[in-house]
């Protein structure tokens, strides 16, 4: 599910990566990145389901709403649950970001 989920972002044409950018494309870029475990189901002392819960970074030069329908389409397209849990400027990049985020019923 989460190779699907990278899938379905990368599909935007906004350059994804699952780990902070060393040096960021000029223009929209995004991160992903998995937390840790959301949530789990128990049953005869063993783990049925789990959950995995991460954040979906955009960082934009422009006020981003088309890229950030983009990627809630593509969060749509994969079928996991989401909420968008922050917009900031961040003044000493210049840069809008937004924060997604995410649980995966399976890896």
């Amino acid at each position: 599910m989460y190779k699907k989920l990278l899938e379905q972002l990368r599909a935007t044409g906004i350059p994804f990566a699952e780990t902070a950018w060393k040096k960021a494309p000029r223009g929209d870029y995004g991160v992903i990145d998995i937390d840790g475990q959301a949530d789990a189901m128990w049953a005869d002392n063993r783990m049925k389901t789990q959950a995995i819960e991460g954040t979906v970074d955009l960082f934009t030069h422009g006020a981003g709403e088309a890229a950030a329908k983009n990627i809630q389409t593509a969060l749509d397209a994969c079928g996991v649950s989401w909420q968008l849990n922050s917009i900031q400027y961040e003044s000493d990049t210049g840069l809008r970001h937004f924060e997604w985020i995410y649980r995966l019923e399976s890896w």
